[in-house]
């Protein structure tokens, strides 16, 4: 399985001395809302020393999709550029969580959520066609979402959804905040397209007490052989370091 590490653009040469195989970079702090900002995009990520194979944080924290007024032609644009960037450096999945997106308003009617949130996965799915780009599926615990908090229930949208560009993701942090059988790895494996890790606290994987034998063991009876992407909150050099040799050996099977 492949290895990479959320970062930025200008860490992905550390990334590469350390031996990842490519730097997951978020979507959402370039700004890409009309084509000054894709220009700018396009020069921050000319000289990456890694392939970016994954995007994520996926929309900005000021736009929303569920409401009395979704933000729908405003999402529609920024999806345009996205799309040429993600293109522009080769990216394949970018992650759909961001539960500020899709949390129900106050007050708001969560039959109708529903609709608007399934709406925004056809919106991006139609975005997507034809680009060969997958967009994931994050459940998120409750902490930080309201909708779409294991992965079976990730995959049921993405049934419902029914486009080819609309998969799932499995974040282990998220899984064990909810306490999600692992089964749901294998239960899922024909909607699963990335996943990412973490460890205790949400920190870097290596460091804690996650069931990682455990977490392999599905993958490996699922025959998932995709990306991993750590996503956690400890992020300095070191981490990235201690965490490589553990990984490497973690998903060596």
């Amino acid at each position: 399985m492949k290895l990479g590490w959320v970062a930025t653009p200008e860490r992905s040469q550390f990334l590469a001395d350390v031996g990842y195989d490519y730097v997951e970079m978020h979507l959402a702090p370039f700004g890409l809302e009309d084509a000054e900002s894709l220009a700018a995009a396009k020069a921050r990520t000319a000289q990456l020393a890694l392939p970016c194979e994954v995007f994520s944080l996926m929309f900005p924290f000021d736009l929303r999709l569920v409401g009395v007024a979704p933000m729908t032609a405003r999402a529609s644009t920024y999806l345009g550029y996205a799309v040429e960037l993600m293109r522009h450096v080769g990216a394949e999945v970018v992650v759909y969580g961001a539960g500020w997106v899709r949390n129900l308003p106050a007050g708001f009617d969560p039959v109708r959520r529903e609709a608007q949130y399934i709406d925004s996965l056809s919106l991006i799915a139609d975005r997507l066609q034809g680009s060969g780009i997958t967009c994931v599926i994050e459940p998120l615990n409750r902490k930080e979402s309201d909708i779409v908090n294991s992965v079976d229930e990730g995959m049921r949208y993405a049934k419902l959804v029914g486009r080819n560009e609309i998969k799932v993701l499995a974040d282990f942090y998220h899984m064990d905040e909810e306490h999600e059988p692992l089964e749901a790895l294998t239960r899922n494996i024909d909607w699963l397209r990335h996943i990412h890790v973490a460890d205790t606290g949400r920190r870097n994987p290596g460091s804690g007490t996650y069931p990682y034998a455990a977490f392999v063991d599905q993958l490996n009876q699922a025959g998932y052989r995709g990306r991993v992407t750590t996503e956690c909150v400890a992020n300095d050099d070191a981490h990235l370091r201690d965490s490589y040799p553990f990984l490497r050996k973690a998903f060596a099977s």
